[in-house]
């Protein structure tokens, strides 16, 4: 019957579909990489000093640079309605766009001048001003550092698409921090590092690279061509088996070859896309791919250890849809496929 053919061809759409659109959102944060400390040790004014002191050539490969830290348990509250809730304050220096992702629901991040403005969730919004739409509202927040209890005022600029109660605000001068993202599109980690040496200090407790998790949502988003891939070249064989003229055959055979051959090729090309550290100076080096293996096992682990930040949660979730939508659609590709070979041999 035709709907056992027409109903997993839907949901076939519908989830390659859904994997690129998941994938096209992780393509968002390419060319960002994080680095994590147990102890603060960044202040703004060493940011700023990087800047002044950096190389052209290092200004044209990093475009952003941001420190951040976060604190629990801070007390915001809206005195005209009397209401108040209990969420995380994250204080930044530098780009608040890098730390945020694509998380932004309505308004504008706050620049490193801003520093009475905000961004607040849409479920800190609600829970404080009755609705999502809070641009413009002014917001109090009190907190306790050392023996002294601070109090200070912000209006919002902003609101993020997330379930949690968080608030984003740029840091005062004197703020030390613990943890920066880097944005540098197109250049290895590898280079990363090296243009930050004297900036950051040393070792990091762990890291992570945007880059290696879009090529890894690439690499599942494309196995669906490898299951497709079978199936053309099957019906390719099938229609040279009914060829009667016995050149024409023999030149169909050869063109079937050739197309077998450029397919692999461009499916490999499509779906491999990684940076020149995951390439060896030889491919005989099997050292190097035992400990490329070794550190991004490690980082995978550290990253599952330790607690996500909001640019991390949007990241990975967009990756496990990729890879969930990515393997519903193979699901799909193997039962509409069997359809298609069941009705052509009634056919």
């Amino acid at each position: 019957m035709w709907i056992k053919r027409t109903i997993p061809f839907i949901f076939l759409i519908f989830f390659s579909g859904s994997a690129l659109y998941f994938y096209m959102n992780l393509k968002l944060s390419a060319g960002q990489s994080g680095f994590y400390y147990d102890e603060e040790w960044g202040k703004r004014q060493q940011l700023e000093s990087f800047w002044e002191k950096a190389e052209e050539d290092t200004k044209k490969k990093i475009q952003e640079i941001a420190l951040y830290r976060m604190e629990k348990n801070v007390q915001f509250y809206n005195p005209d309605l009397n209401r108040s809730v209990e969420g995380d304050l994250t204080e930044i220096a530098g780009g608040m766009q890098l730390i945020i992702g694509n998380a932004l629901y309505n308004g504008n991040v706050v620049s490193a001048e801003g520093s009475k403005g905000c961004v607040i969730s849409r479920e800190m919004a609600y829970r404080l001003f009755g609705t999502v739409h809070a641009l413009g509202e002014t917001l109090c927040m009190t907190r306790t550092i050392g023996e002294k209890q601070e109090r200070a005022v912000y209006i919002v600029r902003g609101i993020l698409n997330t379930k949690d109660s968080v608030c984003m605000i740029q840091g005062e001068k004197e703020q030390m921090y613990p943890y920066v993202r880097v944005s540098a599109k197109n250049i290895p980690l590898s280079v990363v590092k090296q243009k930050l040496a004297g900036f950051y200090p040393g070792e990091t407790k762990w890291y992570w690279e945007s880059d290696f998790y879009i090529s890894i949502g690439r690499l599942f988003l494309c196995q669906p061509l490898w299951m497709l891939f079978p199936m053309a070249v099957a019906f390719g064989k099938k229609y040279v088996t009914k060829i009667e003229h016995p050149l024409r055959k023999e030149v169909m055979k050869v063109v079937l070859m050739v197309t077998i051959a450029f397919g692999v090729y461009g499916i490999l090309v499509i779906s491999l896309n990684f940076s020149e550290d995951y390439i060896p100076t030889a491919w005989s080096d099997f050292e190097f791919f035992t400990e490329l293996f070794r550190q991004k096992t490690d980082m995978i682990l550290q990253i599952l250890r330790n607690p996500w930040h909001l640019g991390d949660m949007h990241m990975m979730g967009n990756l496990m849809g990729v890879i969930l939508c990515s393997c519903l659609t193979m699901a799909m590709l193997g039962i509409w496929g069997k359809e298609i070979l069941l009705f052509q041999k009634r056919v």
